[in-house]
């Protein structure tokens, strides 16, 4: 985030609570935003806190701690499905985990399609 944005978005939070809301994890999150008067909503809200008060987060909402060791094992079962696909990578976010494709476009059916037979394959 730019200084510019960042300046806006601080504006904005001066005068409402403001919260920014991202796939990425919570960490990544904030620490690319940067500003502490904000609401963070990490892992598409599964990971949720407040403005810091006194330098540290205050936890909102999590509602299911027990799901980041299950991203846990997700995340290498994905990570294995999808190692021989030259620029396909896999992105932990603690409570959810995101396969990326962006740097071999031209194999994204492959890689949807080994995403996709493991989602079935975890439902059995």
């Amino acid at each position: 985030m730019g200084d510019e944005m960042r300046a806006a978005v601080k504006a904005v939070a001066s005068h409402f609570p403001a919260a920014i809301i991202s796939g990425r994890c919570l960490s990544k999150v904030t620490a690319f935003v940067q500003l502490e008067e904000l609401f963070y909503a990490g892992s598409h809200g599964f990971d949720i806190v407040g403005p810091r008060s006194g330098g540290a987060a205050v936890l909102v909402h999590q509602p299911v701690p027990w799901a980041a060791s299950l991203m846990d094992s997700v995340h290498d079962v994905l990570v294995s499905a999808v190692a021989h696909i030259e620029g396909a990578s896999v992105e932990h976010n603690k409570f959810c985990v995101s396969v990326h494709y962006r740097m071999c476009p031209d194999r994204w059916p492959e890689v949807e399609a080994r995403g996709a037979r493991l989602c079935a394959a975890g439902r059995d």
